[in-house]
């Protein structure tokens, strides 16, 4: 008996049904983040762009958004 699997085999994604519910919750909640972003940090003149106060923040929050999106 073989067990062996092929890569598109390790690599099926199967839909369950509180996928879609999930993936909506993370991104509304992601949309809400993102606008309160200018209310919760700064943006200091002055500053390197990497020293910030607000810019990793944003950095994460868009990439939320743009991944449970794309979910």
């Amino acid at each position: 008996m073989s067990t062996r699997k092929t890569f598109q085999d390790l690599f099926q994604r199967y839909r369950r049904p509180g996928d879609f519910i999930l993936s909506l919750a993370a991104f509304i909640f992601a949309l809400f983040l993102l606008e309160s972003m200018s209310r919760q940090t700064t943006w200091i003149d002055g500053q390197a762009l990497f020293a910030q106060p607000s810019f990793w923040p944003r950095i994460a929050i868009y990439a939320m958004v743009l991944f449970s999106g794309l979910h």
